[in-house]
């Protein structure tokens, strides 16, 4: 730490977790608490209830995934709610990056991400491919915004360039369908559609439109 603060380390971790303001305004918190079973009695034959429990109802909305999906149904003000977003990191240079190349075989996705570090300190930077698949209202839930692969550039001097090859198949985008909309018993579904892939906060999107699998 001493080091990242004098300078003689340039950091290059991202954040695992969203750090929203509020921490009460969350939808987690509201499942805080000892709640306690009013039917203990009568299910034990004890007369004391010592068992409590906690209802997860966030689904698959955890972390980043709720609050890039209420961002964009228009459930939250994203700036005002959170302070620094899932991926957020420090840097003492600047990096220029972008999807370069695409190819698509109809199974799998390769992507070439050139980095290039336009700053005057040496650093590491981590490309962070995210994906946004078809809803349909009523279909499979699904969130807006779903981290899919990253990778990190080696040590980059001032001027240096970096090509990151990232690879990840069609199936990696599929939704469980737990309430059975599109398939007779739960199982993963890619739903018909088109699925928007995107680098970190640089949306430099490539459309795939797929058969419902």
């Amino acid at each position: 730490m001493g080091k990242i603060l004098k300078g003689d380390v340039n950091p290059s971790g991202h954040l695992t977790d969203t750090y929203v303001y509020d921490l009460y305004n969350t939808p987690v918190s509201k499942n805080y608490g000892s709640f306690m079973y009013d039917n203990y009695a009568k299910v034990t034959g004890g007369e004391k209830n010592i068992s409590m429990f906690v209802n997860y109802v966030e689904g698959i909305y955890v972390g980043y995934k709720f609050y890039e999906t209420a961002a964009k149904e228009g459930l939250i003000n994203y700036e005002k709610t959170v302070q620094y977003p899932f991926g957020y990191g420090l840097s003492y240079t600047e990096f220029e990056s972008e999807i370069a190349k695409v190819e698509d075989n109809g199974e799998k996705i390769s992507l070439q991400v050139n980095v290039k570090n336009i700053g005057d300190t040496a650093g590491k930077y981590t490309a962070e491919i995210y994906y946004t698949p078809p809803y349909y209202n009523g279909g499979i839930e699904k969130a807006s915004m779903n981290l899919m692969q990253f990778a990190k550039t080696k040590l980059l001097e001032p001027g240096e360039e970096q090509t990151l090859q990232i690879e990840f198949l069609y199936e990696d985008m599929a939704s469980y369908d737990s309430s059975c909309i599109k398939s007779e018993e739960g199982a993963y579904v890619l739903e018909e559609g088109e699925y928007e892939i995107s680098l970190v906060v640089i949306l430099i999107p490539y459309w795939i439109a797929t058969k419902q699998r």
